[in-house]
């Protein structure tokens, strides 16, 4: 990381102001430059015919009650879509009883899978004939027919590398304005 000039004078000028502020100009510094961190992975992502990835990519920022700021930034992170009404009175019925899952929700459920991959994939089956004619399949484990892998796009290690330099400037010039700006409401 890089040095900033007159850190050891704004920590002072940040600690004098109070928890509550320090907490308040931190987070939305850090929220700032997760914002910067977003956009560079945004345009590192793979461009589907949907842009779904794009559009999956998030960020989460949590302040906890120890002073500590974390921040999540990737690939189904953030606020979550709501599903659309149902317009007539059946679909209102079954979607009362249909089990909510957020992954279905996203805009692209698989997106974790093109950032992170997959690893050799197999089908194993057994099928046979009951009784009454039905055909019945189980899974037996076995290494019978190869399905594929998909390899790991480092889209996201690639979009934060290329913003991490900005992101700091953000932050940093953030934290002055936010400490400035609050020093002056408290005078």
């Amino acid at each position: 990381m890089e040095q900033v000039e007159g850190m050891t004078e704004l920590r002072q000028k940040l600690t004098t102001l109070g928890p509550r502020v320090e907490r308040k100009v931190c987070r939305r510094a850090i929220n700032r430059g997760a914002a910067v961190i977003q956009k560079g992975i945004r345009a590192a992502a793979p461009v589907g015919k949907t842009r779904s990835i794009k559009k999956e990519i998030g960020k989460k920022v949590n302040a906890k009650k120890k002073g500590q700021i974390t921040v999540k930034i990737g690939v189904g992170v953030g606020r979550k879509k709501k599903p659309k009404p149902k317009k007539t009175l059946l679909g209102r019925i079954l979607g009362a009883f249909r089990k909510k899952s957020s992954s279905t929700d996203s805009a692209s459920p698989h997106g974790h899978l093109v950032a992170l991959g997959t690893q050799d994939r197999y089908t194993g089956t057994r099928t046979w004939k009951t009784r009454k004619g039905l055909k019945r399949s189980r899974q037996t484990g076995n290494k019978r027919a190869f399905r594929g892998r998909v390899a790991p796009d480092p889209f996201v290690k690639q979009g934060t590398a290329a913003s991490q330099g900005a992101a700091a400037s953000v932050i940093i010039n953030t934290m002055k304005q936010g400490i400035e700006q609050e020093a002056r409401k408290q005078q």
